[in-house]
C-alpha cells in the first residue's frame, strides 16, 4: 500500500503464508519460530531485514501468518516494477502423521514504481 510507490517514498507491503491445503500441511509449532528475511536491492530501504512471524501457542495449527514491511524507494529509482528477493524459514509438516521438515521458501515482493 500504495498500489504503486513513487521515487523517494515509503510503502508497506503485506504478506501472507498459508500451509498447502492439497498436502494437508500445517505449521509445526514446537520446533521453532517462522521468520523472514528481506534482501532489498542497493539504495532501497526496509524498516527491518529480518521479521519474526508468530507462531501460534497450540502445538500444531494451520493459521495463515502474516507479516508487514516497510519499504522505502530511493529518489532516483525509474518507473516501472521492481523485485525485492525475500525468503521464509518455517517448520511445516505434511497430514497428521507425515514428514516435518524445516523449509526455506523464496519470496519476490514485486512493486510499481511510479514516475
Amino acid at each position: 500500500m500504495p498500489p504503486i510507490i513513487e521515487p523517494g517514498r515509503t510503502a508497506r507491503v503485506h504478506l501472507v503464508f498459508r500451509p498447502n491445503d492439497d498436502k494437508k500441511a500445517h505449521w509445526n509449532n514446537e520446533a521453532g519460530e517462522s521468520i523472514l528475511w528481506i534482501n532489498p536491492p542497493p539504495g532501497w530501504k526496509v524498516d527491518s531485514r529480518l521479521k519474526k512471524l508468530p507462531n501460534d501457542p497450540k502445538a500444531v495449527s494451520r493459521e495463515p501468518r502474516t507479516a508487514e514491511v516497510e519499504v522505502q524507494c530511493p529518489k532516483s529509482t525509474n518507473p516501472g516494477t521492481i523485485k525485492i528477493p525475500a525468503y521464509a524459514l518455517y517448520y511445516v509438516c505434511e497430514d497428521a502423521d507425515g514428514k516435518c521438515l524445516y523449509r526455506r521458501q523464496g519470496v519476490s515482493i514485486s512493486l510499481k514504481v511510479g514516475g
